[in-house]
């Protein structure tokens, strides 16, 4: 959930800049030596901030789109995540009345996490979104 501004530029770019609001949560087991088990659990709030150059074409009355450029993202208190990576989409927009509708589907890679903390772990996210402007 959050705000979006898109910027049109000529020809058939623009760019769109969002702020998402995102809740994360993590489980963590350690297994001792002697067999024994630790375990702990934790819930984030992170915000993501992608900025998407985006390409549109005219087909039929839609407009699907593809785009391309980083993300960011500010965690609450996970420190150890990483602040940026890219992010891609692709989707269609089309108009309901005054209304216009842009289902989308997004894909981010994040840089590694700071290597000290599971080995430095990559993570990618998949996120289907769903714009409505007035």
């Amino acid at each position: 959930i959050g705000p979006t501004v898109e910027l049109k530029l000529p020809y058939c770019l623009s760019v769109e800049a969002d702020a998402l609001y995102r809740p994360i949560s993590s489980r963590g087991e350690t297994v001792y030596a002697d067999g024994t088990r630790s375990g702990s659990t934790g819930s984030y709030v992170t915000w993501e901030f992608p900025v998407l150059e985006k390409c549109r074409f005219r087909i039929h009355g839609v407009g699907p789109f593809v785009g391309l450029r980083p993300s960011f993202r500010r965690p609450q208190a996970l420190t150890w995540i990483s602040p940026y990576g890219i992010v891609t989409g692709a989707g269609v927009t089309f108009h309901r009345g005054q209304v216009k509708i842009a289902p989308s589907f997004r894909y981010t890679h994040w840089a590694p996490d700071k290597p000290w903390v599971f080995g430095g772990a990559v993570r990618n996210q998949t996120a289907v979104l769903l714009g409505f402007s007035f």
